[in-house]
């Protein structure tokens, strides 16, 4: 809940920002840390998996560090991994 209300809050605050385009020119923002490009959904800016912060496995988040030109932030980033599953109903609590 908290990654979405600031996904919204970064749309509404940074939506004077984005330049002008088509569907050929998507929509550009200019935040603290560099470039991101996202797209159209309807009437709404969109910019997915955008990078807040980075840590190590159980370490504090640090800041991202800025970066050169622009990045993509037309799809999600990766998401946690999760351990396969080998059999059918493996990691289900036993009824009873």
């Amino acid at each position: 809940m908290k990654k979405l209300l600031c996904a919204f809050l970064f749309v509404v605050i940074f939506a004077g920002s984005v330049s002008a385009f088509d569907l050929n020119n998507p929509p550009v923002v200019k935040i603290s840390g560099g470039q991101l490009m996202g797209f159209m959904n309807g009437k709404t800016f969109t910019f997915l998996g955008i990078p807040y912060a980075q840590a190590k496995r159980f370490e504090p988040p640090q800041k991202v560090p800025a970066w050169d030109g622009v990045k993509s932030a037309q799809s999600y980033g990766a998401i946690c991994p999760i351990q396969n599953q080998t059999e059918v109903g493996a990691g289900k609590p036993p009824h009873g």
